[in-house]
Order: C-alpha cells, then structure tokens, then sequence
C-alpha cells in the first residue's frame, strides 16, 4: 500500500458556499442546503452524512450549528478559517466541493468564482524550481 501513488493523500468532500459576507451565504444557501439533507435523510441514507445524520434523525436541521461544524459556509474570511482549521485537525490535502442543485446555478457560480479569486491563493503553496 506504501507503493500507490495517492498514499499520504487524504481527500475531504464539503458543502462549499462563499458569499460576500456569513449572513449573505446563509441567507442564499440556507434553505436549499436544509432542503438537501433532509431529502438524504428521507431516503434511508443512514450514516451517510456521518453525525449530521445520526445526530438529527427526526429533529430539525441547525444551519447555524452544521456552519460551525460541517460546512465550508460564509465569507472568503470565514471559509479559510474553517478550512485551515480542518487542515489542523484531519491534515486534508484536498477539498472536494459539494453544491446542492437547490442553491441555484447563478448563486454557484459566484460563490466558485470567490472561492477561486478569494479562498484558494490563501492555499497555493509556493514551489521551488
């Protein structure tokens, strides 16, 4: 196992939503990422969100709370922070981005298009040749 190539490699797959500021992307993203999960939740998905799911099995959904613990949500601010603190605390050396259909196409572009410009060169790692 030490001889593949992705070994050392640890991927990590988040809701992604940057907006101008925390209450701009709560308030664009809110409901269609609550909408999102219960529809997981509906269909016997059990686990599948990890401790969202286990946590909130027949109880309402705390945007609030998933922001603080499960989502790459708010400013470009915001979501550095969250992602530097998941770097911390799991050494993720990759972040695949999850958008629910129900943001709309025109809310994900431009959150892409902040994290791209905003999020990212806070990442780039300067290379030596």
């Amino acid at each position: 196992w030490r001889g593949n190539p992705a070994c050392g490699h640890i991927d990590q797959a988040r809701w992604v939503y940057v907006a101008e500021s925390d209450a701009k992307a709560k308030e664009d993203s809110a409901a269609g990422l609550v909408h999102h999960i219960k529809n997981f939740m509906a269909k016997n998905a059990a686990g599948y969100l990890g401790a969202v799911s286990e946590k909130n099995q027949g109880g309402e959904l705390n945007y609030d709370e998933l922001a603080e613990t499960t989502l790459l949500h708010g400013s470009p601010d915001t979501v550095i922070r969250r992602l530097q603190q998941l770097q911390e605390m799991t050494g993720i050396t990759s972040l695949v981005l999850h958008y629910p259909p129900y943001y709309g196409i025109d809310n994900t572009l431009k959150s892409l298009r902040l994290f791209a410009e905003e999020v990212m060169p806070a990442f780039r790692i300067e290379t030596v040749t």
